[in-house]
């Protein structure tokens, strides 16, 4: 059991309270022989689920933008121009016809309106929010303006 918060930790915060069952958990498993790994350290769990969060939050936005885009009429829409009426589902599995398992897209953009005797047309998106600050550029080699930060 941790007996103390790290330095700057609310003892009401609700992601320490997640890291301890986290912990104690992968401990448990350990102890048991299911796990090869032991539990991350606060400080690498709490970067870890920084970056998850970040990554929700553009994920929804990128949709919010794709419903906004299906709600304009089909001349005016930017990426969904080849739609008529766009179904917009997120967080879907997706099983191939004569592929074994399931795959999974974080948009699935359906056509409701097929022309006669077709099946939907259907596209798939995947967002993934990427922070580019770190990379390490060779000798003289600057990032995009658009990359940098103000």
């Amino acid at each position: 059991m941790l007996e103390a918060l790290p330095p700057g930790v609310p003892e009401s915060s609700a992601l320490w309270r997640e890291y301890v069952a986290y912990r104690e958990g992968r401990l448990s498993e350990l102890k048991a022989g299911e796990r090869a790994k032991g539990p991350l350290r606060w400080e690498g769990y709490e970067w870890l689920r920084g970056r998850f969060a970040r990554g929700l939050a553009f994920e929804r936005s990128m949709v919010a933008l794709l419903r906004a885009d299906a709600a304009l009429p089909r001349a005016q829409r930017l990426w969904l121009r080849d739609f008529v009426d766009p179904r917009i589902e997120t967080c879907v599995g997706v099983a191939k016809e004569g592929q074994p398992g399931v795959r999974f897209a974080d948009v699935l953009v359906i056509e409701r309106q097929p022309p006669a005797g077709q099946p939907p047309r259907v596209e798939s998106f995947s967002f993934k929010s990427r922070d580019l600050h770190i990379l390490v550029l060779g000798p003289g080699i600057s990032p995009p303006r658009t990359l940098l930060r103000d």
